[in-house]
């Protein structure tokens, strides 16, 4: 039931209707401040008088006369709090970055399907990401017909303008992590169904295919009552002499701390190392210092401290038998988050790392979304961090050492620019 008040399903049922929006208005504020009450981090709520927020939030929404004021005086509430990652999302922008509260996009415009009827849905291979305000192919497999840098337009005869633009100026807090979701899901569908799609390349020309749809790439992990996911690494050599690791999630240790440390040993004598976490919403945060324990060399040294109600959680670096020494750079962007920007900033506070991409999300704090009985969304964080060095990065992030913002001119020449600064500045260390 969402949440929903048992008492006010029981009261909708004995007069056969389903309870009217100023009712699921008030359940949902009560929600809200509920949770707020009983998960934040703080028992003291940060010095406010939640009680008194209460009074006074019941009273805006009983005399609100529209849902946007309903929102309204919900994150007036919130805002009392002077945190981030304590937001209200809009139904409909809701419907983007949870997929389950809506329906399996339509393929080739055909009717969708409830999302209780999805099983595990294939994709046709390429990745897409909003560059320069398009939805533009920044990953896509060697001999595909889907070049770097080409804009997706459309998807199962659907264009994508309206998502572009629920998300163009959205107060949501991961925005970027959101929208790429949201853009990429539109891919997925059955693995026996094809998906037609239509791009426009460099020139502006456009491009009607159809492509078959694959398993994605990597192997399902499973964490805690989370669902099964997939977990995929990636690892190459760059010239000149360059090591890269690349991973989308802090999850299966059995999969990403071995491939990580084949890569490292193997490149020893490397000029410099690149960890890229473009794109990493985080995982299991254990695995930040493993992870860097193979590029730390001293005993002692903490990536940050973790605290909530319950517990304090210090992150404390365990250096390998083998580390790498060299220039190490680590790239992000906004939609790293969590274990991502505890890895990054971490290092960066003691001295280890450099960091090139774009501010990271600000959402290092564990952070949770959940449906309100009126259809909208509530994120809210349970827990803070705080760097090695002082810093908290909820709701500030990591600001890169280098700003670099990828770009579709670049892509369509096949360059990555992240990568290309990370290497230039690796060539020019000793």
């Amino acid at each position: 039931m969402n949440g929903w008040p048992l008492a006010l399903w029981a009261a909708a049922a004995a007069f056969g209707q389903a309870p009217d929006s100023k009712a699921l208005d008030k359940a949902s504020a009560e929600l809200v401040w509920t949770t707020v009450r009983d998960q934040h981090w703080d028992p003291k709520l940060n010095g406010v008088d939640w009680n008194a927020a209460h009074t006074k939030l019941m009273a805006d929404v009983a005399k609100a006369t529209s849902r946007d004021q309903v929102r309204e005086a919900i994150s007036r509430t919130l805002g009392l709090l002077g945190q981030s990652h304590f937001a209200i999302i809009p139904g409909d922008l809701y419907k983007e970055i949870d997929h389950e509260a809506g329906a399996t996009p339509a393929p080739n415009g055909s009717a969708p399907k409830p999302a209780s009827m999805r099983r595990e849905e294939c994709t046709p291979g390429f990745e897409v990401d909003l560059v320069d305000g398009l939805a533009t192919v920044v990953s896509s497999p060697e001999g595909s017909p889907v070049k770097l840098g080409w804009a997706l337009r459309s998807v199962g005869g659907e264009p994508l303008d309206a998502t572009v633009a629920r998300f163009k100026d959205a107060k949501l807090n991961e925005r970027e992590r959101y929208v790429r979701s949201a853009l990429n899901w539109r891919l997925h569908g059955p693995c026996s169904e094809p998906v037609t799609i239509v791009l426009e390349d460099g020139a502006g020309a456009s491009h009607s295919l159809i492509l078959e749809r694959t398993p994605p790439k990597g192997r399902f992990a499973k964490f805690g009552n989370l669902p099964e996911t997939r977990v995929w690494i990636e690892t190459r050599r760059l010239d000149p002499g360059i090591g890269y690791v690349r991973f989308n999630l802090f999850l299966d240790p059995e999969q990403i701390v071995p491939a990580v440390s084949t890569q490292v040993t193997s490149c020893m004598e490397c000029r410099g190392f690149i960890v890229d976490l473009r794109g990493n919403p985080g995982g299991i945060g254990v695995m930040a210092m493993g992870i860097a324990g193979f590029f730390v060399t001293e005993h002692g040294q903490r990536l940050g401290t973790l605290r909530s109600r319950e517990l304090k959680y210090d992150f404390e670096v365990a250096p390998r038998a083998l580390t790498f020494d060299g220039p190490l750079a680590i790239l992000v962007d906004g939609g790293s988050a969590s274990t991502s920007e505890i890895f990054a900033g971490g290092l960066r506070d003691i001295h280890r790392a450099r960091i090139f991409g774009t501010k990271t999300a600000a959402a290092a704090l564990p952070s949770v979304i959940i449906k309100l009985p009126n259809g909208d969304g509530f994120q809210y964080a349970n827990a803070n961090y705080v760097s090695s060095g002082g810093t908290t990065l909820e709701g500030n992030g990591v600001t890169p050492d280098v700003t670099v913002r990828q770009t579709r001119a670049a892509l369509l020449r096949g360059h990555d620019a992240v990568i290309d600064a990370a290497v230039e500045w690796i060539s020019t260390q000793k």
